[in-house]
């Protein structure tokens, strides 16, 4: 996931046109990705450690830049696996 995380900080770079602090970023990507490994949200795990870290370059670009705690990556990527849930539940026509 790593690598992944690497490709994907590239690719947003390019598209918002902006350059975000390489070694920075590069210990975010392993944290979140660490977590989202350890959070072993059945089979979601790859697609929550992209949205939570999209959304995290989304935030930081606003707010600054700053390296995220083990604690914060793996709340916000619970987060995003009970919003999805959610989403799911909510889509679902009761039978």
């Amino acid at each position: 996931m790593f690598q992944l995380g690497q490709r994907l900080l590239a690719i947003f770079q390019v598209a918002h046109g902006i350059t975000l602090d390489a070694a920075m970023q590069t210990k975010n990507i392993r944290v979140l990705a660490e977590q989202a490994i350890e959070a072993y949200l059945t089979y979601h795990h790859r697609r929550l450690f992209v949205k939570t870290l999209v959304m995290e370059w989304f935030r930081q670009k606003e707010e600054g830049e700053q390296v995220i705690t083990p604690a914060y990556a793996g709340a916000a990527i619970r987060g995003h696996f009970d919003s999805l849930q959610v989403q799911a539940d909510e889509s679902q026509a009761p039978y």
